[in-house]
């Protein structure tokens, strides 16, 4: 590579370029499929790099998941973009790989669904217990395909973990998310959306000024926002998290812990992380058990106990309603509610019908 770069730089040399490429979400293939895996992934990579460039251009490894390819007689500046267009297409065709054709499939379309911003939310309410009204409205990202059905979030949401597109993900849904807020802020309706945050974006130090100038472009202050943490137990930088946590609460976000009460990890999570509130896990607002009854009682207790806001998602029947009434707990969702819904759906709940959506910041 640095010979051939050397070569293309000589003064008689005919017009040069180079494209840096790094491919995203590599460290997640090795992690989660294995090195064998990953080698073979970066070899198929280089073929297609190979394919897809003349014979006197030069692709290479650079180290990594690095590569570079250098370009050379070009006949026009506008060829760098033409020859970067096609190796990219290239390179987001899915790869077979011993069995995870799906996967590494299902990843190349995810990302084509985001960059073209076809990714669809359904809005589910939260109501309060005490007066029936609606205190907040989860945000809940849906995709739909014309050909091969719905992809359920429990397999493209772990798969945007694993292929490193999460952060992409959680940014196309906060944006669509704070737009429909606006929408109701606009119409004079207070209530926050709700997103899910990966553990993996929580330790993110880039996150709460990205966060707050989402907020900002859309003339919302924090308040419009609630951020639910999950999966606490693969927080790999405690501090980190907290610092960031804490800098969303500076802003105005609320903090909550999602799936409250499923294991030690969310317990330990209460003491270790700046939290506002908790929700609690539909397992356990949903098993009849006694000893489920009393790990309920116990954990909204310890709730309260911190001062937190509590909310039981899951509710299924008018039974577990009762049940989450009796305990004080303060506000639920789930089907006996109500059931996720299109963003004209929740605005004609919220009461307002004929408003329109918004899209994208103001201005």
């Amino acid at each position: 590579m640095h010979e051939a770069v050397a070569a293309a730089a000589e003064p008689c040399a005919p017009r040069v370029a180079v494209l840096m490429i790094d491919l995203d979400g590599f460290k997640q293939v090795n992690d989660t499929l294995g090195h064998d895996k990953g080698d073979l992934v970066l070899q198929k990579i280089g073929r297609r790099l190979h394919a897809n460039t003349f014979e006197y251009d030069t692709a290479a490894r650079l180290g990594g998941d690095e590569f570079a390819v250098v370009l050379r007689e070009l006949r026009e500046a506008d060829d760098v973009a033409a020859v970067a267009h096609r190796l990219r297409e290239a390179l987001i065709r899915p790869i077979d790989i011993a069995g995870v054709a799906r996967a590494s499939g299902l990843a190349a379309e995810l990302l084509l669904v985001i960059e073209s911003d076809r990714l669809e939310l359904a809005f589910q309410p939260e109501f309060s217990l005490e007066s029936g009204d609606i205190v907040g409205v989860e945000a809940l990202a849906r995709w739909h395909r014309q050909d091969d059905g719905d992809v359920p979030p429990s397999e493209f949401i772990p798969l945007a973990e694993q292929t490193g597109l999460i952060r992409q993900l959680t940014r196309l849904t906060l944006c669509k998310a704070l737009d429909e807020v606006r929408a109701w802020r606009t119409a004079g309706i207070g209530v926050p959306v709700r997103v899910n945050l990966s553990a993996q974006l929580a330790g993110e130090r880039s996150l709460p000024a990205e966060v707050s100038a989402l907020l900002d472009e859309r003339g919302l202050g924090g308040d419009a926002l609630v951020l639910e943490i999950t999966e606490t137990a693969v927080i790999r930088d405690l501090e980190a998290a907290t610092e960031v946590l804490r800098s969303l609460r500076s802003i105005g976000v609320r903090i909550e812990l999602d799936d409250f009460g499923t294991g030690y990890s969310s317990f330990k999570a209460l003491h270790a992380l700046p939290l506002d509130g908790v929700k609690i896990d539909r397992a356990l607002v949903n098993d009849p058990g006694e000893s489920s009854q009393q790990l309920l009682a116990a954990t909204v207790d310890i709730g309260r106990r911190e001062g937190l806001n509590i909310v039981a998602e899951g509710i299924e029947n008018s039974a577990g309603l009762e049940l989450v009434r009796r305990l004080g707990i303060n506000s639920a969702q789930g089907y006996h509610l109500a059931r996720p819904m299109t963003s004209d759906a929740v605005r004609l709940l919220l009461g307002l019908a004929g408003v329109p959506a918004q899209h994208g910041p103001s201005h």
